[in-house]
């Protein structure tokens, strides 16, 4: 009997040493991060947030010694998150800005370097304004400033509430919202365009 209880003993044994790999194998738990291997832990993607900007200014860097610019004085309307209050443009006689320059936009101060995500922006309803995205890190009105500007979307034809996604990454303290066409103004006489809200989304 006692031949017969230790023979049985080594039959288990033999059994759960041989099993004991299969259940190793399905423990849970993190994967093993090996060197080189597949199983590398993949960097965290940054969630984009809500951003607030510091300031708004309109920009006009085409048009040296213009006293208007662009109506900087109502910049602050369309980061007041109110849909009723609008920045919009100087007036002019033809959607090509009167053929007096190429385009002119309003420039976000974001306080810090950002990334864009996204930005929504609530333009007027009249088509007609072709407007992209740029970043940078200088404010300063002139050409040489403005080409400095990366562009992270396309010209586009916007009118209402439109969203610019980047199609490149680039990072910067000032989001540059440039037209190249303007929109008939509300009463059909005049040109311009106009920004009613902006919402920014990214990460600083």
């Amino acid at each position: 009997a006692v031949i017969v209880i230790a023979l049985a003993l080594v039959i288990v044994a033999g059994i759960v040493a041989g099993t004991a790999p299969l259940w190793d194998k399905h423990k849970s738990g993190p994967p093993v991060a090996h060197r080189g291997g597949r199983n590398a832990p993949h960097p965290r993607s940054v969630t984009a947030r809500a951003l607030i900007p510091k300031a708004a200014s309109g920009y006009d860097p085409l048009t040296p010694g213009d006293t208007g610019h662009e109506n900087s004085q109502l910049a602050r309307y369309a980061i007041d998150a109110s849909p009723s209050t609008a920045w919009d443009t100087q007036e002019y006689f033809s959607a090509t800005f009167g053929n007096l320059k190429k385009g002119s936009g309003l420039i976000l101060d974001m306080g810090a370097p950002v990334r864009l995500r996204s930005i929504t922006v609530l333009f007027g309803s009249s088509p007609g304004a072709v407007a992209q995205i740029m970043v940078g890190n200088t404010d300063a009105s002139s050409p040489t400033a403005l080409q400095s500007m990366t562009p992270v979307t396309p010209a586009t034809a916007v009118s209402g509430s439109h969203t610019f996604k980047p199609t490149r990454a680039a990072t910067g303290r000032y989001v540059l919202i440039w037209f190249t066409n303007l929109p008939p103004d509300p009463n059909g006489k005049y040109y311009m365009a106009q920004v009613f809200n902006v919402t920014v989304r990214g990460s600083a």
